[in-house]
């Protein structure tokens, strides 16, 4: 009887296989992914039932992915080896997408800014600050993550961006942090903070091109909305331009 249980088991599993690979997994019930994705780490087990108890549980299959380990071994039949398994996957996922990210890309403009932005900050679940490092030819060197948590000028560490700056032998900088569970509108604190950023690069000879806000379905750039400009003009003002040069010309950034 056991014999043709696992029989059983292993036809099932292979007919998940083939429907995945004959109509997609975008195609497939949420229960579906999650039970052929669990078939890889539960070897012995029916999964189906799994995989609809902990969709019922968690709500739907990403947040699932998004359950801490402890809360997934409540549900009957998942052992340590796959809620260890279960909450890799979305790790595994954000390592792919920065992995990309380490190609050579051009920003040269906002929308750019917002796309590469967005691939760095997807699916984080709690605010992150990153500075992403382009050359004179606005293509991006490096970015660093500088802080998580909510972003402000006492958190945020200028210095750890200027000694990156100075590192990759970077002049231009790209600010970015999320709003994961809000709008992409920048608060009051968000704008004292960047103002002090903008101010404190620049006199470090570090051009700010954007800081942007990623937010779930949204997002917001401060140069379009002529905030990075604003902030350079009150430097400015407390200097006279021929005497002293503030910063570097910065690398093509078009605001549109």
């Amino acid at each position: 009887m056991k014999e043709i249980d696992k029989n059983k088991h292993v036809g099932h599993r292979k007919r998940l296989r083939e429907s995945a690979n004959n109509v997609g997994l975008c195609n497939m019930q949420e229960h579906q992914v999650l039970e052929l994705l669990l078939s890889y780490v539960i070897p012995r087990k029916d999964t189906n039932p799994i995989a609809h108890d902990l969709i019922n549980k968690f709500g739907s299959f990403a947040q699932v992915l998004q359950a801490n380990e402890e809360d997934l071994l409540k549900v009957e039949g998942v052992g340590e080896y796959a809620a260890s398994f279960i909450t890799f996957i979305k790790e595994f996922f954000c390592y792919y997408k920065l992995s990309k990210l380490n190609k050579k890309v051009s920003i040269k403009n906002t929308a750019q800014a917002i796309e590469y932005c967005g691939e760095l900050l997807s699916d984080k679940t709690e605010e992150e600050f990153y500075a992403v490092f382009l050359n004179n030819n606005s293509s991006v060197i490096h970015y660093e993550k500088i802080s998580s948590g909510t972003v402000n000028a006492s958190q945020v560490n200028i210095k750890k961006i200027t000694e990156c700056a100075f590192k990759f032998n970077s002049a231009n900088v790209i600010l970015c942090h999320n709003h994961p569970n809000g709008t992409n509108n920048p608060s009051q604190n968000d704008k004292i903070s960047t103002r002090a950023m903008v101010i404190s690069l620049h006199l470090n000879g570090v051009n700010v091109l954007d800081h942007i806000i990623i937010a779930e379905d949204a997002s917001f750039s401060f140069a379009r909305n002529g905030l990075i400009e604003k902030y350079v003009e009150e430097l400015n003002e407390m200097f006279v331009r021929d005497s002293l040069q503030v910063c570097a010309e910065p690398c093509e950034y078009n605001k549109e």
